[in-house]
């Protein structure tokens, strides 16, 4: 329709989906690239923030983390300066995301605190529940159990949409598994891996399923942890994709007790 605008847009928005579905991150990558190059060679700044946000995500996929924060960064920036709050929630998750994996505990929770300030100033449920639950997976990460279990909670008392409902609800089964209590987040997890699948959002199915195989883990149960880590190998085996996803699996096959190197 020679309309590049719409071209940007469908670019950014393409990727952003591929890294959330589980296509390829080469291909997410190279979609929010080819928006950016639209968006220039026609002057579309106003764009710039939207493509920055979703190549962000498509980083933290990849797990080039480094290149996801710097992404996130800007996107956050420039939503900032113009006051444009929500699109500035989803960029500030992005860059809670990055800085989790980096170990960046101030950024992560500083960005977490800014994207609920934004949602209760926009009274938007949808955006507290986001905040809620990403805030919830920060606090728990760095070792803060307790307080990101209150963060699921508040999360799941808003009654969300059913996404954000299985990622509060998987959250809460993370935390609870490191807490020690192990039971409860096993049953927590128990049909959200499976949800994930059937709803072909690889990139939290991966994540659920990993947590459920530490919980078994933690019960000494290898036996059952041992078809959902041969389930999340060839996902990940079979493209160049999350590096931490791709940690977690070995750390699953080589527990408990268990040298570096050795077959579950």
């Amino acid at each position: 329709m020679d309309d590049p605008a719409r071209l940007v847009a469908w670019h950014y928005w393409r990727g952003f989906l591929e890294s959330l579905t589980g296509g390829p991150p080469t291909v997410a990558i190279d979609h929010c690239l080819r928006a950016a190059e639209i968006a220039s060679a026609a002057g579309f700044h106003e764009l710039d923030g939207f493509v920055a946000s979703c190549l962000a995500q498509a980083y933290i996929v990849a797990g080039e983390l480094q290149a996801a924060r710097d992404a996130a960064r800007r996107a956050v920036s420039m939503f900032e300066a113009c006051n444009d709050l929500w699109p500035a929630c989803r960029a500030l998750w992005h860059l809670s995301s990055a800085a989790n994996y980096l170990g960046d505990w101030q950024e992560s929770l500083d960005a977490c605190r800014r994207a609920l300030d934004y949602s209760t100033a926009l009274n938007d449920p949808l955006l507290k529940t986001a905040g809620l639950w990403r805030a919830a997976l920060a606090h728990i990460q760095q070792g803060d159990i307790e307080g990101g279990l209150r963060y699921c909670d508040e999360a799941l008392a808003l009654q969300p949409i059913p996404y954000h409902s299985a990622a509060a609800r998987a959250v809460r089964g993370c935390g609870l598994i490191k807490s020690g209590q192990v039971d409860a987040g096993v049953a927590e997890l128990g049909d959200l891996a499976a949800w994930f699948e059937r709803s072909q959002l690889a990139y939290f199915w991966s994540a659920a399923t990993l947590w459920l195989v530490e919980g078994y883990l933690a019960r000494g149960e290898t036996t059952t942890a041992r078809p959902f880590i041969q389930q999340v190998i060839p996902d990940l085996d079979s493209r160049t994709g999350f590096r931490h996803r791709e940690w977690q699996k070995c750390w699953g096959l080589i527990r408990p007790g268990r040298k570096c190197g050795a077959k579950l």
